[in-house]
């Protein structure tokens, strides 16, 4: 039975190592393709314009994270549609830079060819984010409609000579993005865990490409700077890919929420501080001139002003947007801190405020359940719980006591060694504990739970946790004082009427 045992997962592995080679050779013969492709048309006329560098540039990135994100472990599919899309515009590139040189319709038509199935592309990786299956038969549809549209399109404008604009393909390409945004809604709201965590980075990259090219639009319409604004908006989207990049990253990946609704909150800021400037300054008075400096620098003061009013009602709502769409229906994660701080001063009783905090706490973190137990002897009796359950009591010895009274916010592990009738019923399950204590004496805990199908805690949900047991403890402390001092008074009243009598 040992031999058995020590012998199973060796045929996994055996499988797993080919199939991870065989994934790294297929992305790594396709970045090769990019660079070779993008060597050729760099050679192919003896002047790279601004526009030619930034496609080049870019598609060079993009080959770069895809690369990066086929070759991790797992390898993410994505990241074979990203070197793909990437082949697939270098491929436009050149050809059309090959056209240009020697005058070959054959190098035109085949960028009229590859430049729809780029979007084809875009389509299919939008459709198959996170992990790279399309899942649903819709999407299945949707994508196999994206290919045939993109050849569809290719091959009858190769047929006819004539030659798709690269602003029409851009356009089509954001509108794409757009209608795609329900779909990527609805994915990102049934995820969990990496894959919810990729996919705040990508929207992170995305909004900051967004954001970037509508400054630079704004500018060039209001001072006609930048010059190349087709280069600067492109340009923009290389935040895209670092997205992506950031978001197969361990470091990185765990703090994408809460980065991603600032972004969303400063995305909103400047959609309102742009229209502004646009209505006043185009809208009131005209595009700005060197003979009118004085009225352009006036109408800007005002649009100024007018964003700084506008914006300050607006961004309570914004934020709060933000965050449902990041967290869902759940809260930020720290918003309990501040809750439970505001109910400590309302002279709220004991007893509803932790039945309080702990609705906060499932709320506000997602979880299946949330428990407060109080005691300051040798029993810890459960107090308040989120779903309601039956009363329950811990014991814990002289020697338990001061070790749990020190311990920080700790896992299954610790509690299966220190606490173990807390993981009764919840081996599975993803448990933290906090010890409440003040002082170094313990004066109760806080046990929260996620199933076994939820995110596991973030160092983010373990500060919230610690700071929040810091104040619950300080709170259980105050109980205690205002409890004796209530004592004390009580004896001096006996003591005072035995006087009298």
């Amino acid at each position: 039975m040992a031999g058995t045992t020590t012998l199973a997962p060796a045929p996994v592995e055996a499988e797993a190592a080919p199939t991870t080679r065989r994934s790294g050779l297929v992305a790594a013969t396709l970045f090769a393709g990019v660079i070779a492709t993008a060597a050729v048309g760099v050679h192919a006329r003896g002047q790279v314009g601004a526009i030619d560098a930034v496609a080049f540039g870019l598609v060079v990135v993009w080959a770069g994270a895809g690369l990066f994100g086929a070759t991790r472990r797992p390898a993410q599919l994505p990241g074979r549609l990203v070197l793909l899309g990437a082949l697939a515009a270098c491929v436009t590139v050149t050809a059309q830079r090959l056209g240009a040189s020697t005058d070959r319709t054959s190098a035109r038509d085949v960028a009229t060819l590859t430049g729809p199935l780029v979007i084809a592309l875009s389509l299919h990786l939008l459709l198959a984010l996170p992990g790279g299956q399309l899942g649903s038969q819709a999407r299945r549809v949707a994508a196999i409609a994206g290919y045939v549209a993109a050849i569809a399109v290719g091959a009858v404008a190769a047929a006819a000579g004539s030659r798709l604009p690269a602003p029409a393909l851009a356009t089509a390409w954001s509108l794409l993005a757009l209608v795609s945004l329900p779909a990527l809604r609805a994915r990102y709201a049934s995820s969990s865990g990496g894959d919810r965590e990729r996919l705040q980075w990508a929207g992170i990259g995305v909004m900051v490409a967004a954001d970037v090219a509508l400054v630079a639009v704004v500018l060039h319409a209001l001072v006609a700077w930048p010059d190349a604004l087709g280069p600067v908006t492109a340009g923009a989207t290389v935040f895209i890919p670092l997205g992506a990049f950031a978001g197969n990253t361990r470091r990185l990946a765990p703090h994408g929420g809460r980065l991603f609704v600032h972004i969303l909150s400063i995305v909103g800021f400047t959609v309102v501080v742009s229209a502004i400037y646009l209505v006043v300054v185009l809208g009131l008075g005209h595009a700005p001139t060197d003979s009118a400096d004085r009225e352009v620098l006036g109408l800007s003061m005002l649009a100024a002003a007018i964003a700084a009013v506008g914006y300050a009602p607006a961004r309570d709502r914004l934020v709060d947007s933000a965050t449902r769409l990041v967290y869902g229906a759940r809260e930020a994660p720290d918003e309990v801190l501040r809750t439970f701080g505001t109910r400590l001063t309302r002279a709220v009783p004991m007893e509803e405020l932790l039945l309080q905090l702990a609705e906060s706490l499932r709320k506000t973190m997602a979880l299946t359940s949330a428990e407060v137990y109080t005691g300051a002897g040798d029993v810890l009796e459960r107090a308040v719980s989120v779903p309601d359950r039956e009363p329950r009591s811990i014991v814990l010895s002289q020697r338990e006591r001061p070790i749990v009274s020190r311990a920080g916010v700790s896992g299954n592990a610790w509690a299966s060694v220190w606490l173990p009738s807390l993981l009764d019923g919840r081996e599975n399950a993803h448990v933290r504990v906090a010890p409440v204590s003040h002082s170094g004496e313990l004066l109760g805990l806080i046990v929260v739970e996620r199933g076994p199908a939820g995110d596991a805690f973030s160092e983010d949900d373990d500060r919230v946790l610690a700071d929040l047991a810091r104040q619950v403890g300080l709170a259980f402390h105050n109980v205690q004082l205002d409890a004796a001092l209530q004592t004390t008074l009580d004896e001096l009243r006996k003591q005072a009427d035995a006087l009298r009598e």
